[in-house]
């Protein structure tokens, strides 16, 4: 891919060069601005040692939110602030709040993944809003740490955000990094030349698509960054539609509640009309990835991927949610249940983007129970998951739905029959399916998990759990 001129700010000093868009971010800060501080553990988003802080624009204040530098690509950093660990620092070199409760804390050992925890504390600390201890380890959970043991990263928690509520006025913000925020508001956020296309408005897109119609559309690219880190593929052409003013709302229509394409996962899970009338994807959108995933994947993104094992789509299926498709000359619409052809394939043509997700509001009054079965608590694949749908008349059910990823080349919809004995259609429905075998579970395994989880499901419905 072709060099373009990127500008950015670091630390607080402004960055105008000619890079490769497509390189990873943790590359340029360790091999050609010698920003060593920043480490890389896994290179695919699970380790969290080489989290920075990602600051952009937005309702004309600075969002600071934590990202993993090695799934972000550098052609992402235009018009933003990048906050590494040698950026933290107090105006006298000392060590910020943060890492000297690491240190009185015993919260590091050998020391690799502590700038990743320190700035993953750093990025929730850096917005307005103190947030709560709980907080504060649920975002951990994207760090990883092998010697330390986490209790004295938890303790260190506790000490920063003890001092900052018996201190409301200070600001764990260096001043330089403070002093940039009015000039990154006026940045420019585009980029519509060369290889890495970034529009920011949809008029914009549609001719960037009419122009170029073999472009690889990204948004957060978590996954394709993941992929790419193994296969050392080239992105060779892309349109970055994360910047798109049009597809990062959410809005209640008379259709029901859409959202944007290019929502933040973060973003979905904290608005108060999703919470309101969909809570469940809410939950059961904290189930995917660290929350420095999060922060930049979108469910759009979890769709048109099309993995068979996608909580986002099982939980999107389960709500009947259909999707609003673009291209350079139409619209068109699908219901999600229709949107996969088979394992990895789509309807989507060449030229096609997902615009926004919408969700009925025929969706909005039944009951739903997730399931998740991984081989850990929090950060991890699925080996079956499910989402299950109840619709009732008063007390009684008399609809139900169930949405399973992993048993099969695509996320299946099965609806129930009421009349029959929940044990005995939770065991048919499992012989219909002959899931892979795989690291995650062999093809018995995942057909019991079928049954089991129906049976859950119906326990939850019925007060049981």
């Amino acid at each position: 891919m072709r060099k373009t001129n990127i500008s950015f700010y670091l630390n607080g000093e402004l960055i105008e060069r000619q890079l490769d868009p497509e390189s990873r971010v943790l590359d340029l800060l360790r091999d050609l601005l010698w920003l060593t501080g920043t480490k890389e553990g896994c290179g695919d988003g699970d380790c969290g040692a080489c989290t920075i802080t990602l600051g952009y624009p937005i309702n004309n204040k600075i969002k600071y939110q934590a990202v993993n530098s090695c799934l972000l690509p550098v052609g992402k950093l235009q018009g933003t602030s990048i906050i590494t660990i040698e950026g933290i620092e107090k105006e006298n070199n000392d060590l910020n709040i943060i890492q000297e409760a690491m240190v009185e804390q015993h919260g590091l050992q050998c020391g690799f993944c502590s700038p990743g925890v320190s700035m993953n504390m750093f990025s929730l600390l850096a917005n307005d809003e103190i947030p709560s201890y709980n907080d504060m380890i649920i975002a951990l959970n994207g760090n990883i740490c092998r010697c330390t043991g986490y209790e004295g990263i938890r303790n260190a928690a506790k000490q920063v955000l003890t001092y900052l509520n018996e201190t409301p006025n200070y600001d764990v913000v260096p001043k330089k990094i403070r002093n940039i925020e009015a000039n990154l508001l006026k940045m420019k956020t585009d980029i519509l030349v060369d290889d890495y296309l970034l529009p920011n408005n949809i008029n914009s897109l549609k001719t960037i698509i009419k122009e170029n119609p073999e472009a690889m559309i990204i948004c957060g690219c978590s996954d394709i960054s993941a992929r790419r880190h193994i296969t050392k593929e080239s992105l060779n052409k892309v349109i970055d539609v994360s910047r798109i003013n049009e597809m990062t709302k959410i809005e209640l229509t008379r259709d029901g509640l859409s959202i944007g394409a290019a929502t933040s996962l973060t973003d979905i899970i904290n608005n108060s009309l999703c919470s309101k009338n969909v809570s469940a994807l809410c939950e059961g959108l904290k189930e995917i990835a660290a929350i420095q995933v999060r922060n930049l994947a979108t469910l759009a993104g979890n769709i048109a991927n099309a993995s068979p094992i996608a909580d986002g789509v099982v939980l999107l299926m389960a709500l009947s949610a259909k999707l609003i498709i673009v291209n350079k000359d139409c619209k068109k619409e699908i219901l999600l249940k229709d949107f996969y052809k088979g394992y990895k394939k789509t309807v989507l043509e060449e030229g096609d983007v997902i615009e926004k997700i919408i969700i009925p509001t025929s969706s909005f009054n039944k009951e739903y129970h997730m399931e998740k079965t991984a081989k850990r608590n929090a950060v991890d694949i699925a080996t079956v998951n499910s989402c299950a749908a109840f619709e009732k008349d008063g007390d009684k059910i008399v609809k139900v739905e169930i949405a399973f990823g992993g048993i099969a080349e695509t996320v299946k919809l099965e609806t129930l029959d009421l009349n029959r004995d929940i044990e005995i259609l939770a065991r048919d429905i499992s012989l219909k399916y002959n899931p892979l075998s795989d690291v995650r579970g062999s093809s018995s395994y995942r057909a019991k998990l079928i049954k089991n989880h129906i049976i859950k499901h119906f326990a939850f419905i019925n007060g049981e759990l």
